[in-house]
């Protein structure tokens, strides 16, 4: 049984690029909970190199609580990279990942701790519904998912964004993955423990723009699908079946064209032509697929940091 909540110390892990405009929003809102809760916290805010004055915001804030406490990248790794500095340094019985423009609202806080206290290790916010309004995003997140756990070894929950409580020994785990591309959702599936999953409604973003645009989207699920499966490796046979496909389909078509119009077609340039865009298709996918494989692998051999921090605004430099 995990002691009271009053003897707790919970850390907020929060990274941020460009997000001037939402900083003090969040920290009002984080305040209410914490109020409300008489819980010992700290607010870990790691910003990704903002240009907008952000920085500025959090020293401010910094200067202001105690409690509040930044790391600024030397240069912009990534939120990947962000969330994993944030739980390198983070000293809390327990740590909440969350988004810093209010999509991942506070007031659910009180009752990711409360499924903590009653004995997960891993409370799992999991989103109520789509949180688009356009319908294309809405087919492309579904997409995303579907994707992301047919390829991936690991089962990735379903609108999962990473809003998530860590018990401190689930960190602790976390924190022996050093791979230079961290991919935190799949980590959080592959560490195990007990999970529980809490559904949760989407906030709307108060100000600035989305991070994640459709092509973020693609390299994020790129990104988690080559950390924990090898099988896109296997998929050259199955790309190799859509091209016979293709080419059977554009086969159809030229032999249309040479029956119609016989005279615009040279003698054996549609066989040419055909065998071409076969081989040469199933090739350069079959070496794109291993070429994402092997530059990663010759990433993680150079053993370079996966993050770089130039200013620790409250925290102590001992990594």
């Amino acid at each position: 049984m995990k002691l009271s909540v009053e003897k707790k110390k919970i850390s907020i892990i929060l990274p941020t690029l460009n997000e001037f405009d939402n900083i003090q929003r969040m920290y009002d809102a984080l305040m209410i909970e914490f109020r409300v809760l008489k819980l010992d916290y700290e607010v870990i805010f790691v910003d990704d190199n903002s240009s907008d004055g952000t920085i500025d915001k959090l020293r401010e804030l910094s200067s202001i609580d105690q409690n509040v406490k930044y790391l600024l990248m030397s240069k912009r790794f990534g939120d990947q990279a962000c969330l994993m500095a944030g739980i390198d340094y983070a000293s809390g019985d327990a740590v909440i990942v969350m988004d810093s423009d209010l999509q991942h609202p506070p007031k659910y806080i009180p009752k990711m701790v409360s499924t903590w206290n009653d004995g997960a290790d891993v409370v799992v916010m999991q989103r109520e519904s789509a949180g688009h309004s356009k319908w294309f995003k809405q087919i492309t997140e579904v997409l995303f998912y579907r994707v992301l756990n047919w390829l991936s070894d690991e089962n990735i929950y379903f609108r999962f964004s990473g809003f998530s409580l860590l018990d401190k020994k689930v960190v602790s785990s976390i924190k022996k993955f050093q791979e230079y591309d961290p991919f935190l959702r799949g980590i959080i599936s592959l560490v195990g423990y007990n999970h529980e999953i809490v559904n949760y409604i989407e906030g709307e973003r108060q100000a600035g723009k989305t991070k994640y645009g459709f092509t973020k989207q693609v390299s994020l699920a790129l990104s988690g699908i080559t950390s924990f499966s090898n099988r896109p490796l296997y998929l050259s046979l199955y790309l190799g079946l859509i091209s016979v496909v293709s080419t059977s389909s554009y086969g159809v078509f030229i032999l249309i064209n040479k029956i119609l119009f016989a005279d615009t077609v040279v003698d054996g340039w549609t066989s040419m032509v055909l065998l071409l865009i076969f081989f040469g298709g199933v090739q350069l996918i079959t070496v794109g697929i291993l070429g994402i494989y092997i530059g990663k692998n010759f990433i993680e051999s150079k053993k370079r940091p996966r993050y770089i921090i130039n200013e620790f605004g409250g925290l102590k430099n001992d990594f």
